[in-house]
């Protein structure tokens, strides 16, 4: 049987999908309808909660959402994705962590889809509206977002990580970057 995932940007064939993601709610709420299987976990309590929350109002037995990290998925053995979905996580990252988390993401799934900030900057009130965005998420975030820009984004970190993107939509919406990364 094959599954399809729909999102507001793009369409894929798959079967199983691994979101290490900021679970806010309306990025889940049909999302996965024909999927087997979609973890999605992240380090905050709070975005696991309001995931659930939101899993309530719309239960699918195939999505659960937990508060993990990768390394302990990985550990946990024999574990295959055939898609993982990063979505404005990698900007967060600290800078020495980036290429790595992408090294240990590529491990368990054959394609990582990210959505993050396009670099080079495009300008305008896309790129305006981003930076107050990151400047009033404190301090440290705009240091990893600003460090995330001037690295040259998702291409710089798709190179060092040693993967091809294989297919890419940027600028939809504004100042948004979506790619398919592959080994």
């Amino acid at each position: 049987m094959t599954d399809i995932i729909l999102s507001t940007f793009i369409c894929l064939i798959l079967r199983k999908v691994y979101c290490v993601n900021k679970l806010n709610s309306n990025r889940f709420t049909g999302l996965y309808p024909y999927s087997k299987y979609v973890p999605g976990i992240d380090l905050s309590i709070k975005n696991i909660d309001r995931a659930n929350l939101t899993l309530l109002q719309h239960p699918d037995v195939k999505i659960s959402f937990k508060h993990n990290n990768l390394s302990e998925i990985i550990s946990s053995g024999n574990v295959h994705f055939d898609y993982a979905i990063l979505t404005y996580v990698i900007h967060e990252v600290k800078k020495e962590e980036r290429i790595t988390l992408l090294k240990q993401v590529a491990s368990i799934a054959d394609k990582i889809i990210i959505g993050d900030y396009l670099v080079p900057r495009p300008g305008g009130s896309g790129t305006n509206l981003t930076e107050v965005i990151e400047f009033v998420a404190g301090r440290e975030h705009y240091k990893g977002y600003k460090s995330y820009v001037a690295d040259g984004g998702i291409y710089y970190l798709a190179d060092k990580a040693g993967l091809r993107i294989i297919k890419e939509i940027s600028d939809n919406p504004l100042s948004n970057h979506i790619v398919i990364l592959a080994k």
